[in-house]
Order: C-alpha cells, then sequence, then structure tokens
C-alpha cells in the first residue's frame, strides 16, 4: 500500500518554487539556443494550430491579430486589445510558453504584453452605424450598395 507524506510533496512544492524564483533572478534552467525569425514564426504558427485544433477561439484570435515582436535577450512582445484578452492569455501563458521555448530549444524566451489603444471607443450598434464605419474603410461598398440597391435597415 503506498502512502502519502505531506513532507515529500513541501519539498517537491519548494524545489519548483526556487526553479520559477531562479527563472525571474535571470538564470535559465534550459538550452538558449539562438534562433531566426523564420524559426520564431513557423513555430509561432504551429502553436497557434494548436490552439485551433483545441477550440480555443479566443486565444487564437489573441496570438494572430498582431505579429509578435522579437527584443532583446529572447523577450516576446505580444500587443493586445484589452484586459480580456490579457486574462485569456495570462491562463495559457505557462503552456505557450513551454511550447516556444521547446520548439525553439531556448529557455530564456519571456513573453510580455501590452494593450494596444485602437482610439475607437464607440460601439456601433445599428446596422447603418455599422455600414458606414465599414464603407470609411472600404468605400467601394456604397457602390456595391447603390448597385445592388440594397436596404441596410433591415
Amino acid at each position: 500500500m503506498n502512502t502519502i507524506n505531506i513532507s515529500d510533496y513541501r519539498n517537491k512544492r519548494s524545489i519548483a518554487e526556487n526553479q520559477d524564483s531562479q527563472n525571474e533572478n535571470g538564470t535559465v534552467s534550459g538550452p538558449v539556443t539562438p534562433f531566426t525569425r523564420e524559426e520564431f514564426d513557423a513555430a509561432w504558427t504551429d502553436i497557434v494550430l494548436h490552439y485551433k485544433n483545441l477550440g480555443k477561439d479566443s486565444i487564437v484570435v489573441t496570438l494572430s491579430k498582431r505579429a509578435p515582436m522579437l527584443q532583446e535577450d529572447y523577450k516576446i512582445v505580444l500587443s493586445i486589445d484589452n484586459k480580456t484578452q490579457e486574462g485569456g492569455l495570462e491562463r495559457e501563458k505557462q503552456d505557450l510558453l513551454e511550447m516556444i521555448r521547446k520548439k525553439l530549444n531556448n529557455f530564456a524566451i519571456t513573453l510580455e504584453t501590452t494593450i494596444e489603444d485602437s482610439g475607437d471607443d464607440t460601439f456601433l450598434y445599428t446596422n447603418k452605424d455599422k455600414f458606414k464605419k465599414m464603407a470609411e474603410k472600404n468605400p467601394h461598398l456604397i457602390l456595391l450598395q447603390k448597385r445592388l440597391n440594397l436596404d441596410i435597415d433591415f
């Protein structure tokens, strides 16, 4: 019969906490292999596809909306839209980092997010407002509406 010993659990937990704190202090607990931007992009695409296959559409949108920026010391900076995306990414951050580190064989990789202000805080409630906003981006929609005699107030 196997028994569970609390002191064993505490010892394992303290070892894991020490490893985490060592990583935060700048020491790396794994290989640090340099990689190219192309290798990074391929690994990032694989990770996005992995999350897509899992059906985690919100994280897929967060990871694929803007290209991540690579900075010195293998820091990845990802621009996101809002706190909701930040919370979703925070829940997946450990798995995401583990996957990218293994794919690139570089355990010095870190991930940081920045919330990008879109400057557009207005909500479009009516179909007419939505159409106007889309037509600002693509004026050909007005021509299409006139040619097909479309009514946008449906």
